[in-house]
């Protein structure tokens, strides 16, 4: 058990340090405005500015303090050290370049309950002060653990949805594949969490060795001895790794929550650029509407316009038994599917893929009561039979990429359902399942860290692989893909190298192998084939056509290439 002294008084413990001392030590500044004037690096009023808020500011905190230490009462010290926390809030809130509903509120909430809890484990079972809300111990503390806090908070709730936000392929490439939310957002997330945590780490490494830190400074400068300040000093640090890592841990789930649906759909949309930076009165004033707010129970209606849906019947036409539905997005588009059964199909419900009344609206949520909204499509309905291969066209904008992704289950749906193979998707919460079993495969560049070959291992490691007995293992896959990669004129040599330094053909000739490999039971190819040459273009529709067969996998193809339509239908 360590016993706090109290800070030395006797003469020569502490040296007074009059205002004219102080000013005067603002001298050397002078050197950093020369210099920055000499080389124009344009720090002079920021130098200057830093100066005068610094002695602004800590002069008004000690005015504040000092009635404070002197009072001792404890509802004033318990009101300083929340309204330290909600000031602490705030700032972590102001370093994020993606926010999201309710984000102080989440970052308060960590912030009050893991100070609270290492407060009470520091005050009540280590320094013990008395009395126990004595503010010389609780303020000073309470602040370096909310300082530490907000640093590590800030960093990583940045990096985190910054992720979320901007490496949306990666994630989707993973959850495509079979994957739950924590594995497709394992190394983003590892990343974000080691970026909060280095600082705290670096300088738990070489704290006491490359300096000494400021409040073991503050102790012996104050005339405590020089063991108790060094003891004080690594107490100090084990509490604030304690809060930083606990506050870290609490908003990464929190923005895992937020990012995520309950079928691990991922919801970059949930994340916003803030217009303008909170002030602090701003923020005062959101506390205020938020605590006197009505709870009138008011739910958001989306308009939707009809004359911007129009739907048209479904025309079933008796061309080598070919359905064909369109429909007319808001602009005027035209959205249209044509299915052609394999020859002598005599798929059963069961053996289908089946698409009922889909519909996709923007915006899907709104805090506006009525929102005019963007109908891509609604009433699409079609189904794909064993082997079947079902083309999908239209002009840019009029759904095409959305209605595969909500096929896959990447995109929300507003009303209607989907069926494969007799199952539904709505029988599942959890969407991993299903995405095993649907592959959605995207025209874009493979852009992930690593290999083709780790991405295989990866993808044969999730859980919705490891416990489906008939998936195939990591070396059927590299075998298969061996094989399809060197029919169309690529070297096994190529699965070894960073996908980064693959061509966009090359990059597109491997996810499609992979996906063929993985074995689906549906592929939807969207514009998957758009960077390769007419050689190889006719070689991978081959592939596709004798896979569909071999295998009885439904293939969806979105694209604008009408020869690769008549070659393909």
């Amino acid at each position: 058990m360590v016993e706090m002294s109290t800070l030395s008084h006797q003469p020569g413990g502490v040296i007074h340090v009059s205002t004219l001392h102080l000013i005067l030590s603002m001298a050397p500044l002078l050197f950093v405005l020369a210099a920055s004037w000499k080389m124009e690096l344009g720090l002079g009023s920021a130098v200057v500015t830093g100066a005068f808020r610094t002695l602004v500011q800590l002069s008004i905190l000690g005015a504040i303090l000092q009635p404070i230490f002197a009072a001792s009462n404890v509802y004033i010290v318990l009101g300083y050290s929340i309204l330290m926390t909600i000031l602490a809030a705030h700032a972590s809130c102001g370093r994020t370049k993606y926010v999201f509903k309710g984000q102080f509120f989440g970052v308060l909430g960590s912030l009050l309950i893991m100070v609270s809890l290492v407060g009470t484990f520091a005050f009540g079972v280590i320094i013990r002060p008395i009395p126990l809300y004595n503010p010389q111990y609780v303020i000073p503390i309470v602040g370096m653990l909310l300082g530490n806090c907000v640093n590590g908070i800030s960093l990583t709730m940045n990096q985190l949805t910054v992720s979320l936000v901007e490496q949306q392929r990666e994630i989707e490439l993973y959850l495509s594949f079979g994957a739950s939310y924590s594995e497709a957002i394992s190394r983003l997330l590892r990343e974000a969490v080691k970026d909060g945590t280095t600082p705290l780490l670096n300088s738990m490494t070489v704290i006491g060795i490359v300096a000494i830190p400021g409040m073991m400074t503050g102790q012996i400068l104050g005339g405590s001895p020089i063991m108790e300040a060094a003891h004080y000093q690594a107490l100090i640090m084990y509490l604030i790794a304690m809060a930083t890592f606990g506050v870290i841990l609490m908003e990464v789930v929190l923005i895992l929550h937020i990012g995520f649906d309950p079928s691990h759909m991922l919801r970059s949309d949930r994340f916003i650029k803030p217009s303008t930076k909170t002030s602090f009165w701003g923020m005062v004033q959101i506390i205020f509407r938020y605590m006197t707010r009505k709870t009138s129970g008011a739910v958001a209606e989306i308009q939707i316009n009809s004359n911007d849906s129009e739907v048209k019947p479904l025309i079933d036409t008796n061309i080598d038994a070919a359905r064909y539905t369109s429909l007319r997005d808001s602009e005027g588009g035209y959205l249209e599917v044509h299915s052609l059964a394999a020859e002598n199909d005599v798929s059963t419900p069961k053996d289908c893929l089946v698409v009922d009344d889909l519909a996709r609206v923007f915006p899907p949520e709104s805090r506006s009561k009525v929102v005019k909204a963007k109908v891509l499509f609604q009433g699409m309905s079609f189904e794909v039979g064993s082997a079947g291969i079902t083309l999908i066209r239209g002009p840019s904008g009029s759904g095409k990429s959305q209605l595969l992704r909500c096929i896959a289950a990447l995109s929300p749906v507003q009303r209607g359902h989907v069926e494969l193979d007799g199952i539904s998707w709505n029988d599942t919460i959890c969407k991993s399942g299903w995405r095993k079993k649907v592959r959605y495969v995207t025209q874009y560049k493979i852009d992930i860290p690593g290999t083709p070959y780790k991405f295989i291992k990866k993808v044969a490691s999730f859980m919705s692989w490891v416990a489906d007995p008939l998936a195939p293992s990591e070396s059927e896959m590299v075998k298969t893909i061996n094989v399809l990669i060197m029919k169309w004129g690529l070297t096994p040599d190529c699965l070894s190298q960073e996908w980064s330094m693959l061509s966009g053909g090359e990059a597109q000739r491997v996810i499609v192998a992979i996906a063929f490999a993985s074995k689906p039971r549906v592929i939807l190819f969207d514009e998957s084939t758009s960077a390769l040459d007419m050689t190889t273009k006719l070689a991978v529709e081959d592939s596709i056509k004798e896979f569909s067969k071999k295998h009885g996998c439904k293939v969806l193809i979105v694209s604008h290439d009408v020869e690769q339509a008549g070659r393909l239908i």
